[in-house]
């Protein structure tokens, strides 16, 4: 009886030790579950290590810079109205002497002209309102019929060139210059050739010019001379087509 006592008993202690020791094993793992949530929970809540000041904002980004107003375009400025012309005098075999001491120079057609016209029977040129270039040559001969290659030559001085506007209006002088032969072996007579130019301005539409020579009377006589491209004797009328006596070029290069 008693051996069974004590075999029950035994029985009884270790259900009772196995049973404690498992709610003990359940026990720690709750703890340590427990233990792992809290630590977790105070990884959210609280922060870990000490608290860094705030990082200052960024400063305001600068505006961008205005665009550059683009420049007013500039009016491109109207070109001068176009005028120019050519003007000759061609010479014949019957020209007749000249002993003026004031002289038109004559003209007796217009080249390649715009908005310039000519009137041949008074030598007189129209022009528009302008400035403008001319450029003039010319050769006078004279006559040396009963007179001495030596007085001839004063035939040619001439003390002005110039241009007459509306008859007498207004005047434009000429720069000029004079080449001289007197020698008198291929004519009997001197010879003068003359070029100049001049910059000169018209101040109103169709104005009329004519271009004077003047010459002071020095000694007597006719004072006779003629345009002319024939100073040489031998050569014909016929070899001097290209070559006319008075050539004047007229452009015009701005307004007024």
């Amino acid at each position: 009886m008693k051996k069974q006592l004590s075999i029950i008993l035994g029985t009884l202690s270790l259900c009772c030790l196995l049973s404690a020791n498992i709610e003990a094993s359940v026990s720690s793992g709750t703890l340590a579950e427990k233990g792992s949530k809290a630590k977790a929970k105070a990884k959210i809540v609280m922060p870990c290590g000490p608290c860094c000041p705030e990082r200052p904002p960024c400063p305001p980004k600068k505006p961008p810079c205005p665009a550059e107003k683009p420049p007013c375009p500039t009016k491109k400025p109207p070109s001068p109205q176009s005028a120019y012309a050519t003007l000759i005098y061609a010479e014949t075999e019957t020209d007749p002497w000249i002993n003026a001491l004031d002289i038109i120079v004559p003209f007796t057609s217009i080249q390649a002209a715009k908005n310039v016209t000519l009137d041949t029977a008074t030598s007189t040129f129209t022009l528009p309102k302008g400035t403008y270039s001319i450029n003039f040559q010319f050769v006078i001969i004279t006559d040396g019929s009963g007179n001495t290659a030596k007085d001839n030559v004063s035939f040619l001085r001439f003390t002005n060139m110039y241009l007459d506007l509306n008859n007498g209006a207004s005047t434009v002088a000429l720069d000029w210059a004079m080449g001289l032969d007197d020698s008198g072996n291929m004519n009997s007579a001197p010879w003068a050739s003359f070029s100049g130019s001049k910059i000169f301005s018209v101040a109103a539409d169709n104005t009329v010019v004519k271009f004077v020579l003047h010459r002071t009377e020095e000694i007597s006589g006719t004072l006779n001379i003629k345009f002319s491209s024939q100073f040489d004797i031998y050569a014909s009328f016929a070899d001097l087509l290209n070559n006319n006596a008075v050539r004047v070029t007229l452009h015009k290069i701005d307004d007024v």
